[in-house]
């Protein structure tokens, strides 16, 4: 929790079989609602139960992310059941499981959403640096780059499954 730069590329994962051969280092389950958003920033709550510990815990954040493509600002803070409760408003929220690998020196966030979005996979990479994520070679196992395509920012995704708008298809 706490305020910093996010410097991450993520990419399509069209078959996630290699990930068994892969160390998991933890494994969550998000339920993720939009309240704000921008072109440029968004609000979000979500409640993470952490699978990576027993028995398992649950928590909430509140986050605001500000900017797009590879670097963004990124604040959370943690906050109570009750007032995530308070700030859902019936939308379909995202259901994604969130599994943490490291992979060849770098910190690596596989995406795997349910519901209306089942099926789609995605990785996220972080880099301590924007040239060390420019200098990053993608495994063969990754697919399309989607960083800047934002059909795939989690709040695009958020409105197309809550049919708030029509976004390009995924």
């Amino acid at each position: 929790m706490g305020t910093g730069k996010k410097i991450d590329r993520k990419f399509i994962v069209e078959n996630d079989y290699l990930l068994e051969h892969l160390d998991l280092a933890s494994i969550d389950l998000v339920e993720q609602r939009y309240i704000a958003f921008g072109d440029e920033e968004e609000v979000r709550i979500r409640k993470i139960e952490n699978y990576s510990v027993e028995p398992y815990t649950v928590s909430y954040c509140l986050s605001v992310k500000k900017g797009k493509g590879m670097s963004r600002i990124k604040t959370e803070v943690e906050i109570q059941e009750s007032t995530f409760k308070q700030l859902i408003h019936g939308l379909t929220p995202i259901i994604k499981k969130r599994l943490f690998y490291d992979y060849c020196g770098h910190h690596l966030t596989i995406f795997k959403y349910f519901g209306k979005l089942e099926g789609l996979i995605i990785v996220k990479v972080e880099f301590d640096s924007e040239d060390e994520a420019k200098r990053f070679e993608a495994p063969h196992w990754f697919s399309t780059e989607i960083t800047d395509d934002n059909s795939y920012r989690n709040q695009n995704l958020f409105l197309k499954i809550n049919d708030v708008f029509e976004t390009n298809e995924i």
